[in-house]
């Protein structure tokens, strides 16, 4: 080895970290710019039009009046863009790109509080490449230009900052998770279930969360829009769609697909099934305080409400995509549960962007296993855990 490569390979090994860190980014800055141009339906029909008639109702001033069906947080922003330029579609998703960033960030922080490593750089650095790689947070933000990073990269903080118990802080990032998506809304039952078992917060420090999202639409409030309206827009939004499944491996695939009859069945069976699993916690049967459980449980309840409630789209699972690849980078027996739900958001992703085919039964029959066998290993996992709990007790009498 001549002397010049002796001190390239000694640089690269004092800076391998730093030097990792920068390929990944590369690489993830370099597959988004190549989607820049793709226009998606959601573009074309929503996104686009929504843009330009902000634009044309003078930006800020906009606010006075709703335009589309986002609340009023993303609306600003949008709003705030419009002073740029007409470059719309970049605009979209640049800021989505910029919660990717943020989002993988906050993603390998969380991996590493959990996992609790003297040396953890190796759970950081993989944590942050594998989400920031990941195909369906690629495809969601560069190609579609959805919102769907945003939200989550709030809600992984409101569960990095409770599992600290910065409940303060939790609950204000939960505030601002819920004033860019309403699907924040399936963390919920978690938090409930966290409430009861640490016993170490007050239920009313949810107002901080209504608080925070409320005074998210202040901007519009100051052009004349009713205090109310935040709550309203959500209100309006659960009417939207009345189908059982839209382009999701749904339970209901298996059922039909009558919005009238089944949605009421459907919102009842979550809500059971949630019960189910506080009642399993209410009786210790589940330890939520232990990392992987901590995160475990989030995912399940994330999971439960997308696999039964109605109406459900292919990026509602986006949370729990992210929750589970956190969980599989801090033990690697988890890569099961991540591969099938993040494979099959990759395919009805695809359906929706590229026409590659819808989902048939024997897709849900997978995906509805790969649920029950999760329930079946946390519940396993603790069931061992009590066992052998009981035994030091019975030891040290």
């Amino acid at each position: 080895m001549f002397k010049i490569e002796r001190k390239i390979v000694e640089f690269v090994e004092r800076n391998v970290n730093i030097l990792f860190i920068l390929a990944i980014t590369g690489l993830a800055i370099a597959v988004r710019y190549a989607g820049r141009d793709f226009v998606s339906g959601d573009m074309t029909w929503f996104l686009l039009g929504w843009f330009q008639k902000i634009a044309d109702n003078g930006g800020i001033h906009s606010l006075k009046n709703q335009v589309g069906d986002y609340n009023i947080l993303y609306q600003t922003i949008v709003a705030l863009f419009t002073y740029i330029g007409d470059k719309s579609i970049y605009y979209y998703k640049i800021l989505s790109i910029f919660f990717d960033f943020c989002m993988a960030i906050s993603a390998a922080i969380f991996a590493c509080e959990l996992s609790k490593k003297e040396k953890n750089d190796k759970v950081f650095f993989i944590t942050f490449a594998a989400v920031i790689m990941l195909p369906t947070v690629i495809l969601n933000s560069a190609y579609w230009g959805q919102c769907d990073s945003i939200y989550t990269t709030f809600i992984i903080l409101t569960l990095l900052y409770l599992y600290k118990g910065k409940y303060h802080s939790a609950f204000v990032f939960l505030g601002i998770a819920f004033a860019f998506k309403m699907q924040t809304i399936f963390i919920f039952p978690f938090i409930i279930c966290f409430y009861i078992y640490k016993k170490q917060f007050s239920i009313f420090e949810l107002l901080i969360t209504v608080f925070t999202f409320w005074i998210s639409g202040i901007c519009a409030f100051v052009q004349g829009r009713s205090l109310l309206d935040p709550f309203r827009i959500y209100a309006s939004q659960t009417g939207t769609y009345q189908d059982m499944h839209v382009n999701f491996p749904s339970f209901w695939m298996f059922v039909g697909n009558d919005y009238e009859w089944l949605k009421t069945a459907a919102i009842v069976m979550a809500a059971s099934i949630c019960g189910m699993g506080l009642y399993i916690i209410m009786k210790r049967k589940l330890d939520c305080s232990r990392p992987e459980n901590f995160v475990c449980i989030a995912s399940w309840f994330i999971w439960t409400c997308v696999l039964f409630l109605p109406a459900m789209h292919e990026r509602y699972a986006y949370p729990l995509e992210i929750l589970l690849v956190i969980l599989t980078c801090i033990n690697k027996d988890y890569l099961k549960y991540s591969s099938v739900v993040i494979l099959f958001s990759l395919f009805t992703y695809g359906n929706y962007l590229f026409s590659n085919g819808g989902l048939d039964k024997y897709i849900v029959i997978i995906y509805a296993g790969c649920y029950l066998h999760f329930t079946y290993t946390i519940l396993k996992k603790n069931s061992k855990t009590a066992t052998v709990t009981d035994k030091e007790m019975q030891n040290e009498s």
